[in-house]
């Protein structure tokens, strides 16, 4: 009989693996004045590289530093052609952000003529090698080449992600090509700006580079994201736009956003009104008046297009893209102010108007009792076909009018509903002047709210003092005033059922 096998001996268990070092975290860009999708964009596990461009005076240094700012990591800035002291005189908010040692003049360390020809000749035969070889692989003797970017890495913290500006690109990067006789090909420079953009990412570096062009470059490939700032004037106004070219890994809601450089520094304009925290909103406040005037209630509008002036009519003027709603807040702050230093008020709106609703929401501005004891309200005239002979229950609504104008007296009026209750355009405008002259004879505080539209408008535009428009443009309000000429002012308003209203109005400059 054969002897029993014997079992063979388990084998031993495979040691456990080490557990994974946790992921790096997210970098932290809570600042507010930076656009949503630019914070996105930067809370990666990656460096990412940014490139901006856009014609001069469009505020590339200004949106590069606040975002070094914003990002919750060392930040350095090359330049070529912007030094300390000029940054911080320009933007004095980024004395707190931004060491004087983090700021390398890039100019004073290149060489001179015979060391830059020599340069050259370096740049060239490095160029002409291939990319599989071992020297070109070996990125940090091209490091070692450029002054600026040579030095700054000698001062990123070990281990630590950092964040750079280089203003600008193409300043730091053609010097390094040489100027002899016989120029670098498009090749040459390409393959120097995959070497920084590849050397940058590895060392743990977001980069931000600033071009002066508009136009398309060879460098787009390369980098993560792409934006461009532009400035247009419009009747006078400069208005601030972003685009978004390219963001790698971030779903664009929209092409793109509107900014301001109020306070020498970068700040979009969001298309929804900041949730609490977001924003330093101004909550409402009895705001004190012109020796002959009423303010708005809101003091970047006084700031801006100036207080209430007592005795000269007032158009507000909206375009069909304005949404109704936006308008409100702004009519419940003026109404709350007026009524909070002992003013009478009047309005009169295009639709049947609920008090109740109005009181809902102005009451948290000021108590009910006292808007109630103040306020008064004309519900809009009948329609009457255009033609036809004007009932004297209009006329009479133009007397009551007339009459709540006082030295102490706010009186909103929206012209539409005035405008369906006369048979004739003529009677129309006759009357909306009456009212204005009313005004000037007695003082007070007459507004009119037209939409642009309106029939004989160009007419009536003449007769009043003050000519304000509020317009869309990319989705966000602008107000501006056509009469005195003004700045434009974004404005944000929202108007939530049970809470206070509330408007935050952002200089456009």
């Amino acid at each position: 009989m054969r002897g029993a096998r014997k079992k063979a001996a388990p084998p031993a268990p495979a040691p456990r693996p080490e557990p994974a070092p946790p992921p790096p975290p997210f970098d932290s860009v809570g600042d507010w004045h930076l656009p949503t999708e630019i914070r996105r964009f930067f809370r990666s596990r990656i460096a990412q590289s940014l490139l901006i461009r856009g014609a001069p005076g469009t505020g590339k240094t200004t949106f590069a530093l606040s975002l070094l700012a914003g990002l919750k990591a060392p930040g350095f800035y090359v330049s070529t052609r912007v030094f300390y002291p000029e940054l911080i005189e320009h933007h004095p908010w980024l004395q707190d952000h931004l060491p004087e040692d983090h700021v390398i003049d890039a100019e004073a360390l290149w060489p001179g003529a015979e060391g830059r020809k020599e340069f050259s000749s370096l740049i060239r035969q490095f160029t002409a090698l291939s990319p599989d070889s071992e020297e070109f692989g070996n990125l940090e003797k091209f490091l070692t080449l450029p002054p600026g970017v040579q030095e700054v890495f000698s001062r990123f913290p070990e281990g630590e992600r950092s964040a750079l500006v280089i203003d600008s690109w193409d300043g730091l990067v053609e010097p390094y090509l040489g100027h002899s006789t016989d120029p670098p090909s498009a090749l040459h420079r390409l393959r120097i700006e995959n070497a920084l953009i590849s050397v940058l990412s590895k060392a743990n570096v977001h980069t931000i580079l600033i071009n002066e062009t508009t136009t398309y470059s060879a460098l787009e490939y390369l980098v993560h994201g792409v934006i461009e700032l532009r400035r247009d004037d419009v009747e006078g106004m400069v208005l601030r736009e972003l685009l978004y070219h390219k963001l790698r890994g971030v779903p664009l809601q929209s092409s793109s956003v509107m900014y301001t450089l109020e306070g020498a520094r970068f700040t979009s304009i969001p298309r929804r009104f900041p949730r609490p925290g977001d924003a330093p909103v101004e909550p409402f406040q009895v705001r004190e008046n012109p020796p002959n005037g009423l303010s708005s209630g809101l003091a970047e509008l006084d700031r801006t297009l100036g207080p209430l002036r007592s005795g000269q009519p007032i158009l507000f003027e909206y375009d069909p893209h304005v949404e109704r709603t936006a308008l409100r807040p702004l009519i419940e702050y003026q109404v709350a102010q007026a009524i909070g230093s002992g003013w009478e008020v009047t309005l009169m709106a295009d639709v049947p108007f609920s008090l109740s609703s109005f009181l809902a929401e102005s009451e948290k501005l000021l108590p009910r009792a006292k808007l109630l004891e103040h306020l008064n309200v004309f519900n809009p005239p009948p329609l009457v076909p255009a033609g036809t002979l004007t009932p004297p229950a209009t006329r009479q609504l133009i007397e009551q009018l007339k009459e709540s104008i006082t030295a102490k007296s706010l009186v909103t009026i929206v012209l539409s509903a005035l405008d369906s209750a006369f048979g004739s355009r003529p009677e129309f405008v006759e009357a909306v002047n009456s009212l204005s002259g009313r005004a000037r004879d007695r003082g007070g505080i007459l507004i009119f709210t037209a939409p642009s539209e309106l029939s004989g408008l160009a007419e009536i535009a003449p007769a009043v003092s003050d000519h304000f428009r509020f317009f869309s443009h990319r989705r966000t309000t602008l107000v501006y005033g056509l009469r005195p000429s003004t700045p434009a002012l974004a404005m944000l308003t929202s108007n939530v059922r049970g809470e206070a209203p509330s408007v935050w109005l952002l200089p456009i400059r």
